[in-house]
């Protein structure tokens, strides 16, 4: 009997040192996928920008990257925060095709956000 409440006091130390270890070094991984807005295709070889947009101030470019052959891309950041994705075909500024959304990044929990591509259009501004 005091083997089997060792072994769970143990047991329940350990599981709190790892909960501790999350609290301290939390991770806020997020995966973005890309489709078509036409027929949700997912899409390949998407340029994807991710941006932070601080107060009055510029875009700020934090991940750049290629969606995989699922149309997907994965990334972590080492804040909670709401980031902006943009993906895009063709060369800038003449995009053949763009689309853009916005990602909320909690601790310890995995965030997926899908971002519909559309034609460019340059008498549109913006996504």
């Amino acid at each position: 009997m005091k083997k089997t409440v060792l072994y769970i006091g143990v047991a329940l130390l350990f599981l709190s040192s790892c909960e501790a270890d999350k609290n301290n070094n939390p991770s806020f991984p997020f995966t973005v996928t890309i489709k078509t807005l036409e027929d949700s295709t997912r899409v390949a070889n998407v340029f994807i920008e991710i941006l932070a947009q601080p107060g009055g101030g510029q875009n700020k470019l934090l991940f750049e990257g290629f969606s995989n052959e699922r149309g997907e891309a994965r990334f972590e950041y080492d804040k909670e925060a709401v980031l902006l994705i943009r993906g895009t075909r063709g060369t800038r500024p003449a995009y053949t095709w763009i689309g853009c959304d916005y990602i909320f990044l909690q601790a310890n929990k995995e965030a997926t956000r899908t971002v519909y591509i559309r034609p460019f259009n340059p008498e549109v501004e913006g996504c």
